[in-house]
């Protein structure tokens, strides 16, 4: 089907298919990479596992199981039998639940030694909102401390954009390029979203010149290979907050989608 937004499609975001969409767009970046790098670099998908905390939680979100849980209401004659063998009143708190997120990237190596030079970083959602974004922002400074490049895209409308000294330039996605010699100092990419996606710059080691990667075309195979907008509901509003005209764009070409017989 033929993607009717020239760039980034909104409602992938929007209606869930982030996490499946997340990792086919890795793997179609590192198939990208693969054919562009020189025979000396080698790019590699990798994975981080994160525990988050989370306060207040909602049980439900452990499903089914909980039947287990339920306990029958104490009747009177239990309560006074508590209170004979003197047991003490129990204060009702809240666990701190840590929940398990894993996050993949790109690590970018040097062969034959097999050094790690850059560090290509696609944003999902917990590194944008709630107690993931301090943990993503840890990592970043880390990585930001090590003699490699990062790369990072931001194709997300929603949660907050990871800090920068300075003001982002216009625009609703981004992608930092961060060279290991050029820091604290990074080039932004910024493109709106009735926009096609930008080529990039990957950093290699000196002497080596810098990889384009057509950020586009990565997008363009990543929506081919999952079919989202096969399972879209166009007829649903966004939940992200857009200008007026933008609204409108995106409703525009929402409807175009729905009678391209979208689903």
């Amino acid at each position: 089907m033929a993607n009717l937004f020239p760039g980034i499609d909104p409602f992938i975001e929007d209606q869930k298919h982030w996490p499946d969409f997340h990792h086919t767009f890795i793997s179609e970046w590192r198939n990208s990479l693969r054919k562009a790098l020189p025979p000396n670099y080698v790019a590699r998908i990798d994975e981080r596992v994160n525990l988050i905390e989370y306060v207040d939680y909602d049980v439900q979100q452990f499903g089914p199981d909980l039947s287990v849980m339920q306990r029958k209401k104490r009747t009177r004659g239990q309560r006074t039998k508590a209170a004979s063998v003197g047991l003490l009143v129990p204060v009702v708190l809240p666990m701190t639940v840590e929940s398990e997120v894993r996050e993949y990237f790109i690590k970018i190596l040097h062969h034959p030694e097999m050094a790690l030079v850059g560090i290509l970083e696609v944003l999902s959602p917990a590194n944008k909102a709630g107690p993931g974004r301090h943990v993503y922002r840890a990592k970043r400074n880390a990585l930001a401390n090590e003699n490699i490049h990062l790369v990072e895209l931001d194709l997300l409308l929603r949660g907050k954009h990871p800090p920068l000294d300075a003001p982002y330039p216009p625009g609703d996605f981004f992608a930092l390029v961060a060279r290991a010699e050029s820091r604290p100092d990074c080039h932004v990419y910024a493109w709106s979203l009735p926009d096609a996606l930008p080529s990039i710059p990957i950093p290699l080691l000196p002497g080596d010149d810098d990889v384009v990667v057509n950020l586009a075309k990565v997008y363009a195979a990543t929506l081919e290979q999952g079919d989202y907008q096969r399972w879209i509901h166009y007829e649903r509003p966004l939940r992200a907050k857009l200008s007026h005209a933008k609204a409108a764009w995106v409703k525009e070409r929402a409807q175009q989608m729905i009678k391209r017989g979208s689903r």
